[in-house]
C-alpha cells in the first residue's frame, strides 16, 4: 500500500487493481490459458504453431504441433544463449526469455537431443 500512495496520477485503490489484474494475466500466462504470441520467422512467415492454444478442445495449428516442427538455426542460437544464461534445468527461462516460440517441454527436450549429440560426437 505504501508504494501505491507513492505513483502520482493514481489513487490506491485504482493502483491495486491494476495489480491484482496483472497478478491475474501473469497467473493465466503461467497456466497455459494464454496463447503464445505468432511470430514471423526468418522468412517472414509465420510459423504453424507458435505454442499452446490453453485447455480444452484441440485445434488444428495443435495437431500441426504434435507432428514436430523442426528447431531453426535461429532457436538453436537462442537456446545455446539461455543454456548459458540460466543453466541447464531452467528450462522456463530459457523459454520465456530466449527461444519463446518454445514451450519449456520443447526446451528441455532439445537439452536431452543437445546432449546426447554432444555425447556421441565424443564417442567418434
Amino acid at each position: 500500500m505504501q508504494v501505491a500512495g507513492q505513483i502520482p496520477g493514481k489513487s490506491v485503490d485504482q493502483v491495486v487493481k491494476y495489480y491484482r489484474a496483472l497478478a491475474d494475466e501473469l497467473r493465466r500466462i503461467d497456466a497455459g490459458e494464454v496463447p503464445l504470441p505468432r511470430y514471423k520467422d526468418e522468412n517472414g512467415e509465420t510459423p504453424a504453431a507458435a505454442g499452446p492454444t490453453g485447455k480444452g478442445a484441440k485445434s488444428g495449428t495443435d495437431q500441426e504441433r504434435r507432428k514436430g516442427i523442426p528447431w531453426s538455426e535461429e532457436e538453436h542460437r537462442l537456446f545455446l544463449m539461455g543454456l548459458a544464461k540460466f543453466g541447464k534445468g531452467d528450462w522456463r527461462s530459457i523459454s520465456r526469455n530466449f527461444v519463446i516460440s518454445r514451450t519449456p517441454t520443447q526446451v528441455r527436450l532439445i537439452s536431452l537431443a543437445h546432449s546426447f549429440a554432444e555425447r556421441t560426437a565424443s564417442l567418434t
